[in-house]
C-alpha cells in the first residue's frame, strides 16, 4: 500500500477525562520566595551551604497535602532536591527529621514547632529566625 493511505493512518486516542483527584501544585509566589531566602542567607538551613548556583528546594514542612500552605513559617531552604541533599535526607529520614521540626504533622501549626537550623541551634520561624533561648 502506498504512504499515506488512510488505511494506514491511525485513529487518534480517545481524549483523556481530568482526574478530579489530581493535586495542581501552585507556585510559591516570588515575594515569599524571596523572603524565605533572604531569611536563610541563601544558604541550606540544614547544613549551611550556599545555595548559589546550586540546586535547591524551598521544603513545605507541612505537606501541601496535609495543608501546608506558602507561608514563611511553613518553608525553609534546602540544599537538593527531593531526593539529593539535605532535603533527600529530609524525606528519607522523616522521623528523625520531625524531631528537628524538618517536618510537621498535619494538625499542627508550622508556626508553633521549632527547626533546628545549622546557624541559630532551635530556632522559631517566621519572616526572620527567633533563637530560643
Amino acid at each position: 500500500m502506498p504512504r499515506g493511505s488512510s488505511e494506514l493512518k491511525r485513529t487518534p486516542m480517545p481524549a483523556r477525562r481530568a482526574n478530579p483527584r489530581r493535586y495542581f501544585a501552585k507556585a510559591i509566589p516570588e515575594t515569599v520566595r524571596r523572603q524565605v531566602l533572604a531569611r536563610d542567607d541563601r544558604a541550606c538551613c540544614r547544613c549551611g551551604h550556599s545555595v548559589i548556583g546550586q540546586r535547591y528546594s524551598l521544603h513545605h514542612r507541612k505537606p501541601r497535602s496535609q495543608g501546608g500552605e506558602h507561608t514563611t513559617a511553613n518553608l525553609v531552604t534546602l540544599c537538593g532536591t527531593g531526593t539529593t541533599g539535605c532535603h533527600g535526607w529530609v524525606e528519607s529520614f522523616r522521623d528523625r527529621a520531625r524531631e528537628a521540626g524538618w517536618l510537621v504533622p498535619r494538625s499542627v501549626d508550622p508556626a508553633t514547632v521549632q527547626v533546628r537550623t545549622w546557624q541559630h541551634g532551635l530556632a522559631w520561624p517566621g519572616d526572620t529566625w527567633i533563637p530560643v533561648d
